[in-house]
């Protein structure tokens, strides 16, 4: 059996950040839809916008 692949150190603190953001983006855009707010909402989807996709250009400058 091959060991699975494992994250290489210097990569957990990025990591942790983007799963930290995730969480922030979705728990704004929860809590504005549940209260009613829609600037929380849109706060959140903004959060999660700029997470996807400085998480895409991380990992495809990581990849090279």
């Amino acid at each position: 059996m091959t060991q699975p692949t494992r994250l290489p150190p210097e990569d957990r603190p990025a990591v942790i950040r983007i799963v930290t953001a995730l969480v922030v983006g979705g728990a704004l855009t929860l809590a504005g839809m549940v209260v009613g707010n829609p600037v929380l909402t849109i706060i959140g989807v903004g959060v999660l916008f700029v997470c996807a996709n400085v998480t895409r250009i991380w990992y495809l400058r990581r990849r090279r």
